[in-house]
């Protein structure tokens, strides 16, 4: 992937605060739209959801899940050209009590400080998508795999 593509895909990722969320549910597709932060190095994307949730009780059942990631839509440009990023990967659920969910809700609370509410809140959980494989389209014609390697060399400016 050229410099470029690298770092219109690391703009996308940290500029685009939602993300479809897809799950498994009774061996079919489920999506469901969700709040999410990438890690600093995009090793993995911090979500925060409702343990009542559908989508929820998918990923306890079957961790398998893929976030889509869109950039937004402009007036008078084709849909079908924006840059998007599919990310399949495994989600991990991060333990109350451990040191990791207290950073977790910082990094979240910094993306998303009118959260505090749903932090308070006992039926919520986060989990952490750990990414298997990426697929960056960064326009019509222009599509790459990546690595998670590789996107871990694009968080700190590489290709």
């Amino acid at each position: 992937m050229d410099a470029q593509s690298s770092q219109a895909l690391r703009s996308l990722i940290l500029s685009r605060s939602v993300g479809a969320l897809g799950t498994l549910r009774d061996g079919a597709p489920y999506v469901s739209m969700v709040l999410c932060v990438p890690s600093r190095d995009l090793s993995g994307f911090l979500i925060h959801i409702s343990r009542l949730a559908h989508h929820t009780q998918n990923m306890l059942t079957d961790p398998r899940v893929s976030l889509m990631i869109v950039a937004s839509e402009q007036e008078h440009e084709d849909p079908q050209a924006l840059p998007r990023v599919s990310i399949q990967g495994v989600a991990e659920e991060i333990p109350s009590a451990s040191r990791e969910f207290k950073q977790a809700a910082e990094a979240y609370l910094a993306r998303f400080p009118q959260a505090t509410t749903y932090l308070a809140l006992g039926d919520f959980s986060f989990f952490r998508i750990v990414p298997h494989t990426i697929r960056f389209v960064a326009g019509f014609g222009r599509a790459f795999s990546v690595t998670p390697r590789q996107l871990k060399d694009i968080a700190l400016g590489g290709t």
